[in-house]
């Protein structure tokens, strides 16, 4: 592994191996966060182009964003 090319003591590099284990995980879990943000704001605009033809107008804009949250 890159960490050991240096010149540390084992446990510092054995705690550093930890560490990248621990935000390459992290990593995993944040592309679950960055989809679920992409579908809500999809939900959203759509929502919102399709309400604010109807009746409601404008205050559909406002309840798309409502729904799109509770989603």
């Amino acid at each position: 592994m890159i960490l050991d090319l240096f010149n540390m003591p084992s446990e510092l590099i054995k705690d550093s191996k930890e560490y990248l284990i621990i935000i390459l995980i992290g990593l995993g879990l944040l592309k679950i966060s960055i989809f679920l943000t992409v579908i809500s704001l999809g939900t959203r605009v759509v929502l919102a182009y399709i309400l604010s033809s109807t009746s409601l107008g404008e205050r559909g804009i406002w309840w798309s964003i409502l729904i799109g949250w509770s989603l």
